[in-house]
């Protein structure tokens, strides 16, 4: 059974993005000392309860997924006179599809969905932390090692012909 501190821990975690386990346990009422070791809060079946109450794993897929997909509206400028069927030939060669096409005084404006690779990045990452496959703590011994890389052979001003 929960306590209204758990409930309330649980409540300020899951709607302040960004707000530590620590400072959700002290906003809701825990001691100084028991919010430095959150863990023994984290780790309780209690709180994994009420975090699945609050963030149910089918929600949590079913936005993931969407995220995985993501795409946004993009707007580009082409030339006059270039033909449509080339401009969406090449918005489809790099996995974007044309919304609108406007033909303007000067140019060809194209509104286009495009793939959010930036979303689609996190969401991946995100995947592999939850399931164990990506750490996050990357350590350093303090030195780094560095390799010269030299070009043999004619620059594109020489030629073996």
């Amino acid at each position: 059974m929960s306590t209204k501190r758990q409930e309330k821990a649980v409540q300020l975690f899951v709607e302040n993005h960004g707000k530590s386990v620590s400072a959700a346990m002290r906003e809701a009422g825990y001691s100084e000392a028991t919010a430095k070791n959150p863990k023994n809060l984290t780790r309780s079946d209690t709180w994994q309860e009420l975090l699945e109450k609050a963030l149910p794993d089918k929600k949590l897929l079913s936005a993931h997924k969407k995220i995985l997909n993501a795409q946004k509206l993009e707007h580009m400028v082409f030339p006059l006179g270039m033909d449509e069927v080339d401009i969406k030939k090449l918005l489809n060669s790099v996995g974007s599809t044309p919304r609108k096409i406007k033909h303007g005084e000067s140019a060809i404006h194209v509104w286009f969905w495009s793939p959010d690779q930036k979303a689609r990045a996190n969401a991946v990452d995100m995947a592999y932390k939850l399931k164990g496959k990506l750490k996050q703590k990357i350590e350093h011994s303090g030195q780094v090692t560095t390799a010269v890389v030299e070009f043999v052979g004619g620059g594109p001003e020489q030629s073996n012909d």
